[in-house]
C-alpha cells in the first residue's frame, strides 16, 4: 500500500467536519459502511467486506486527538488494493459532501433557517 495513513484518517475527518449524526448509522452513503459521532470520540468504516478501513478518533483531555486507523482484508489479498479502494472512497466522499444529504450540517442549519 502506497496511500499514507494519514490520507485515511484526513478523508474521515473531513466527513467528521460536516456532518452531525446523534445515533451511529450503518451504509449512511455508498462508500461509508458505518459512521458514529460522539462529544470526545468519532468512529467511520469506509468499505465494506472483506476490505474496509475503519478510522477512529478520541478528543484526549489536553485537547489533543488520537486517531487509530484499522485496514481489514482477505489474509492472502494484495494491500495495494487499498491504494485503490482509497480513490474509490474519496470520490465517494466528494458526491455526498456535495450532495443534499441531511446528515450534512450544512443542509440541517438551511433546514431550520427556512423553519
Amino acid at each position: 500500500m502506497n496511500t499514507p495513513f494519514q490520507h485515511f484518517i484526513t478523508l474521515a475527518q473531513r466527513v467528521f467536519d460536516n456532518v452531525r449524526v446523534y445515533e451511529p448509522l450503518s451504509n449512511p452513503t455508498k462508500t461509508i459502511s458505518w459512521i458514529n459521532t460522539k462529544q470526545a470520540s468519532s468512529s467511520l468504516s469506509f468499505g465494506n467486506y472483506p476490505y474496509t478501513c475503519t478510522i477512529h478518533l478520541v478528543l484526549l483531555d489536553g485537547g489533543d486527538i488520537n486517531a487509530s486507523c484499522q485496514f481489514s482484508c482477505p489474509l492472502d489479498s494484495d494491500a495495494s488494493e487499498f491504494d485503490r479502494l482509497f480513490e474509490v472512497w474519496v470520490a465517494g466522499v466528494d458526491q455526498f459532501l456535495a450532495s443534499d444529504s441531511m446528515l450534512l450540517l450544512d443542509n440541517q442549519i438551511k433546514a431550520n433557517l427556512k423553519k
